[in-house]
């Protein structure tokens, strides 16, 4: 789910938009302002991935707001929903996802979901000469233009991923038909392969990829310049001195465990690998109390039902409203965290966590 705020000098028409946008699409609107100079503050509250702007906005124009942005909140994305088709050219130029021309179809609407969700991460870098890769959340394959790259089956598109997923180690024929074919006979399997082989080497070739795909030493190996959103996950979780704004842009790229859209039985492992240290990174910079208590709201949130799971995160979470003088969320935590355990495990919370809750609660 991606926060938003819209701002539009016109509530009637920002209150449709709201309405049009929960109603179709994975965006939830969490604020609408008629006033641009309530931009700072919006930001700080609700620190939303997308901002919908108007361009007449009273004293300020939304084309002054989006350079705003850009300057102080580089990782906003923002689109444009207005009646003048003139300043389609300016806002592009100011680094906008979309231009929506008022009144807004359905159509127009899903079409600018797909722009938001391929340019959250693949426009905030230059993947030159070579493809790049969603697969935290909504998975997808793109070439150096932003454009989706498509495969005639979805066998070929499973065998592309299980390619890149092999880097470094590559994959065998018997391992390729026993992960993609597990219950075909060895003559199915391998007709199959082939032919999957043949389209996602056609596509590919298409794409300027002449021999994209190498057969050598018995192991097929992927020789093709690819990026992917877990590489800059790693990239920013390595980084010696994180800041504020990089542990938002590590929530903005996991959208979603890794390749669970696909849902590839290999894939699974590496899935709670990848997934397990990504939150490791997160409990190590919650720990520290270094941060805005909005960012410990943030994080908190996207970890959602996981957080129960975890006897560690439920007792620094504890801590965390106690450091920061939370009662009404301390117990609201505590007594969801009780009934996760009770619905989902049918257990009583361990006793070291009830203490700390009765500690908790008499220092408050």
């Amino acid at each position: 789910m991606r926060r938003a705020i819209i701002i539009d000098d016109e509530r009637f028409s920002a209150i449709l938009l709201k309405q049009k946008l929960e109603e179709l699409t994975p965006i939830r609107v969490m604020a609408i302002d008629t006033d641009s100079r309530k931009i700072d503050a919006l930001m700080h509250k609700y620190n939303p991935h997308i901002a919908f702007l108007d361009i007449n906005l009273g004293e300020e124009t939304g084309l002054s707001i989006a350079e705003y942005l850009a300057e102080n909140y580089p990782l906003v994305q923002v689109v444009f929903v207005t009646a003048h088709e003139e300043f389609a050219l300016s806002a592009f130029e100011l680094g906008a996802v979309d231009y929506l021309l008022k009144p807004v179809t359905n159509e127009r609407l899903h079409k600018m979901v797909s722009n938001v969700i391929k340019q959250s991460v693949v426009s905030k870098m230059q993947v030159e000469n070579g493809l790049y890769i969603t697969s935290l959340g909504n998975n997808g394959i793109y070439n150096k233009n932003n454009e989706p790259i498509k495969t005639r089956t979805k066998k070929a598109e499973e065998l592309f991923y299980l390619l890149w997923c092999s880097q470094g180690k590559n994959a065998t024929r018997e391992q390729i038909l026993a992960y993609l074919w597990p219950h075909a006979t060895e003559e199915q399997a391998t007709t199959s392969l082939h032919s999957a082989m043949y389209q996602l080497r056609k596509v590919l070739y298409k794409e300027g990829f002449e021999e994209a795909i190498v057969f050598r030493n018995k192991r097929y190996y992927l020789d093709a310049p690819v990026y992917a959103d877990v590489d800059q996950l790693f990239e920013i979780m390595e980084e010696k001195n994180i800041s504020e704004a990089m542990i938002r842009q590590t929530l903005s790229l996991y959208q979603g465990d890794y390749l669970a859209q696909m849902d590839y039985v290999w894939a699974i492992e590496e899935r709670e690998v990848i997934k397990q240290r990504f939150y490791a990174f997160l409990f190590q910079h919650f720990k520290k109390r270094c941060y805005s208590t909005r960012l410990a709201e943030e994080i908190i949130e996207h970890l959602g039902d996981d957080i129960y799971m975890d006897e560690a995160w439920i007792k620094e979470v504890l801590r965390y409203y106690i450091d920061t003088k939370q009662r009404a969320k301390l117990v609201a935590f505590y007594e969801a965290s009780m009934n996760w355990w009770s619905d989902e495990l049918g257990i009583d919370l361990p006793k070291d966590i009830q203490k700390i809750y009765t500690a908790c609660l008499l220092e408050l």
